[in-house]
């Protein structure tokens, strides 16, 4: 029997969240050299809004104890994903109904650009990561 590749999943995880961790930094940096200090904080928050998703999504996958069967990989997947839109459309909401200033303008633009860029950054990294690691099997 086949156990599930435990260290793999946590180099999965772990990776993804440092690179969208390095995107949310690189965005509240270039919004820095436009905008002021309010206009950062709403980029560093665009971007944990979707960190803070695939954070859910990535432990319900790679690292919940009870998910590593394969009999329960797919409702794990389907409970990741559920989590994850749940989490960044409650976390949106929220936003928008306590934020004022976010919902206007270049500010509401700028949350929602940040979101995309660490959201893309992510799914570039596991792109990279699980390419890589598809090729390392079919090659041996």
């Amino acid at each position: 029997m086949n156990e599930p590749d435990t260290e793999g999943s946590s180099t999965l995880y772990w990776g993804l969240l440092r690179a969208q961790g390095l995107a949310l930094i690189a965005a509240g940096l270039l919004v820095s050299i436009v905008k002021g200090p309010d206009a950062i904080l709403i980029a560093l928050w665009g971007g944990l809004i979707s960190l803070f998703g695939n954070a859910w999504g990535g432990y319900q996958l790679w690292l919940h104890p009870g998910n590593r069967g394969p009999s329960r990989s797919a409702s794990a997947a389907i409970r990741a994903e559920v989590g994850k839109v749940a989490i960044v459309l409650v976390m949106f909401g929220l936003t928008l109904k306590g934020w004022p200033e976010v919902r206007t303008g270049s500010n509401a633009v700028i949350l929602v650009l940040a979101f995309l860029w660490t959201y893309v950054a992510g799914l570039f990294w596991l792109q990279r990561a699980t390419g890589e690691h598809a090729n390392e099997h079919h090659d041996q």
